[in-house]
């Protein structure tokens, strides 16, 4: 027997919900699996947080400490940025050769 998976409601901004709408869209990848799959990119440094944050209210970290940690996070959040811009990049290139085709064909 297959497990539940777990489900949340959630409210975008109009400009979140059109992004996806259009990533969607143009790779044929349902919304929820595109936010499923960012949300599970980032769970690392989530987890690192809910480490972080228990540990500061538990004082066991000094200041220097915090802000080393942090900045890691920082610079793990802009490779998992990279990461998702280059799939963005590829989805565009391969949609680019698709019109450029389309429209050969048309000639």
């Amino acid at each position: 027997m297959q497990k539940q998976r777990n489900r949340v409601n959630l409210t975008l901004s109009d400009d979140v919900f059109e992004t996806l709408t259009e990533l969607s869209e143009l790779s044929g990848t349902p919304r929820a699996t595109i936010i499923h799959e960012l949300i599970e990119e980032v769970i690392p440094q989530l987890k690192v947080s809910i480490d972080l944050i228990k540990k500061l209210r538990a004082n066991e970290m000094q200041l220097a400490d915090e802000k080393k940690v942090f900045i890691d996070m920082l610079v793990d959040a802009g490779d998992v940025i990279n990461t998702a811009q280059g799939q963005i990049n590829d989805v565009q290139g391969h949609l680019n050769a698709t019109i450029r085709k389309i429209n050969n064909d048309e000639e």
